[in-house]
Order: structure tokens, then sequence, then C-alpha cells
């Protein structure tokens, strides 16, 4: 087992921007968000990982403090906080997908 991080796609679009930004994220089975951070290079994931155990894809959303949640997904996961300081302040979930029943 190992700490790894994984950066998150966000664009701080500015006051207009409505929507969250979505980064999928191929994980170990089994892994462990342990915190969200601010990293040079944007939001962070820091996951306890197994290596040996087999990828699935997950998906996060980086969503600014001013916007609505995106519309279609059924479940939210809080994860995590992170400022950027002087400006945004971004949450990110992982989301969960239902689908509709038929």
């Amino acid at each position: 087992m190992k700490v790894r991080k994984y950066l998150l796609n966000f664009a701080p679009e500015g006051p207009e921007s409505t929507e969250g930004v979505e980064t999928e994220v191929e994980l170990p089975v089994g892994s462990q968000i342990l915190t969200v951070e601010l990293s040079m290079s944007g939001p962070a994931l820091f996951v306890l990982v197994d290596d040996d155990a087999p990828d699935e894809t997950r998906t996060f959303v980086v969503i600014d403090n001013k916007i609505e949640l995106p519309e279609g997904v059924n479940a939210l996961h809080y994860r995590g906080t992170c400022k950027i300081p002087g400006a945004h302040t971004f949450h990110v979930f992982e989301t969960t997908q239902v689908e509709a029943a038929a």
C-alpha cells in the first residue's frame, strides 16, 4: 500500500461559470481517498492505493462554491474542499451515476 497523488481537472471560468468539471481517474479497486489538497497544478486527490489490485474508473467533479450541482448526478459523495488563495473555493465530490429504471 502507498499514497499516490492524482490531479483533478478544474477550470476557474469566473463568475459566469455554471458547471462543475469532471475527471475520470483510474484507481486500484479498494482505494481510499485520504484528502483533497491544492497542489501547484490545481486540486489533487491523495489516495491510499494497492498497486497490485486491478484498476477501476472513478469519476470526480470539482465544483466552484457559487455554482449549482450538475444535473444527472444521482449521488455525490463529498471528498474535500480546497481554496485558491484570493480566488475560488472548490469542493470535490465523487459521483455515482444511477441509470433510470425502464
